[in-house]
């Protein structure tokens, strides 16, 4: 009897273990994904605000010729 117990406490942790490995990949993969994805998006910001605020001879030409004057 207590052999048996000690079987389903094994087979429980195995299972337990199993599924929690299995949480823990899919939560790193997603971590790393959305790190991967903000830091793409948080790059892309910065340099399209960077780009935006500097004035450089391309741009202007870009402004004046889309003007409406």
């Amino acid at each position: 009897m207590i052999l048996d117990n000690r079987d389903v406490d094994i087979t429980q942790f195995i299972v337990y273990n199993y599924l929690a490995e299995i949480l823990y990949s899919v939560f790193l993969f997603t971590a790393l994904f959305a790190l991967i994805l903000f830091s793409n998006v948080f790059r892309h910001a910065i340099t399209n605000f960077y780009g935006f605020t500097k004035i450089t001879p391309q741009r202007e030409a870009h402004l004046t010729l889309h003007s409406d004057i």
